[in-house]
C-alpha cells in the first residue's frame, strides 16, 4: 500500500510488487517521474477512480487498474440493526470550513441548537457540546465510532473541496470516512463535485452537494425532524462497499492479467 504517490524511486516497487496507490496529488508535470518510479510493476492499483481515469486521459503507459477503497466487514449492517442517536449533529475530526462558517450562521438564527465537537487539546480528547457540557471522551478509534453511531447527522466534504486541506490540489476522491458515516447510520450533509469517484460511490444516491447557506439550513432542518436511519438503503449500498467485495474484485483483477495468486 503507497498511502501518498510520491516521484522519488524506491528499490521496493519491483516486477515482484503490486502498489496500491491510495493518496495522489501529483501534478502533470510529476507524472513522467511516477511513471519511471513504477515502471519496472506489472501492475499498479489505483484506489480513486477520478485519478484512474484522470492517468487514461494522460496516456499513462502502466498497467493500471481501478481497486477502490473498501469498509472493513467488522461494520457490517444490517436490517435489524438499532442506533441510538443521541445528538443531532457531531463535529468528528477536520471539519471543512465550507461548513463551519454554514453552522456558525445557522446557530445565530437557531441559537439553543446543541451539537457536539472535539477538543483540539492533545492531553485532553473529549467531546463537548457547543455549550460546554462534557460528554464522552475522545481517545481511540473505538469512541470515534461510538459517537458516530449516537449521531444523526454529519458533514462530509471531499479533499479537494476542503478549505482546511491545501495539498489536495484538484483531486476529490471519495474517502473510507463516507463509508463510516452511512455504517455509524448518520444522515449526511455533503460537499463534493460530480466526477468519476463521486459517481462510483453514488453519493448522489444518499446525499446532494449543498452548494449554499439557504440549501444547508432547509436540509439540516429536514434531519433534525427526521426519526428514523434509512437502515435498509443503507445496508444495500455498504454491501457493495465491504472488504470482501473487494477482495472478489481484486482476484477478478489479477486473473485478467494474468497473475498467479
Amino acid at each position: 500500500f503507497v498511502m501518498g504517490a510520491r516521484t522519488q524511486k524506491l528499490c521496493r516497487y519491483t516486477k515482484n510488487t503490486i502498489p496500491v496507490i491510495i493518496d495522489f496529488w501529483l501534478k502533470e508535470n510529476e507524472l513522467e517521474l511516477f511513471y519511471q518510479n513504477f515502471k519496472n510493476c506489472k501492475l499498479v492499483l489505483i484506489t480513486s477512480a477520478e485519478v484512474y481515469q484522470y492517468l487514461l486521459d494522460h496516456n499513462c503507459p502502466l498497467n493500471i487498474a481501478h481497486w477502490p477503497l473498501s469498509l472493513p466487514d467488522y461494520h457490517k449492517l444490517s436490517l435489524d440493526t438499532v442506533f441510538n442517536k443521541k445528538w443531532d449533529l457531531a463535529l468528528l475530526g477536520r471539519t471543512n470550513p465550507y461548513f463551519l462558517n454554514f453552522l456558525e450562521k445557522y446557530c445565530e438564527k437557531y441559537p439553543d441548537f446543541e451539537y457536539v465537537l472535539g477538543s483540539n487539546n492533545i492531553d485532553n480528547r473529549f467531546f463537548y457540546t457547543n455549550t460546554g457540557k462534557q460528554v464522552g471522551h475522545a481517545n481511540g478509534r473505538e469512541a470515534y465510532l461510538e459517537m458516530l453511531r449516537s449521531t444523526k447527522i454529519s458533514f462530509y466534504t471531499t479533499p479537494g473541496l476542503d478549505l482546511a486541506k491545501t495539498e489536495t490540489d484538484f483531486f476529490n476522491q471519495v474517502t473510507p470516512r463516507f463509508l463510516e458515516l452511512i455504517a455509524g447510520g448518520c444522515l449526511v450533509m455533503a460537499h463534493y463535485p460530480k466526477n468519476a469517484d463521486t459517481e462510483y460511490y453514488e453519493l448522489n444516491t444518499l446525499c446532494t452537494d449543498i452548494d449554499s447557506y439557504e440549501e444547508f439550513e432547509k436540509q439540516l432542518n429536514t434531519y433534525r425532524e427526521q426519526k428514523e436511519v434509512p437502515i435498509a438503503k443503507y445496508t444495500e449500498y455498504l454491501n457493495k462497499h465491504y472488504t470482501s467485495e473487494r477482495i472478489n474484485l481484486l482476484v477478478e483483477i489479477l486473473e485478467y492479467n494474468q497473475i498467479k495468486i
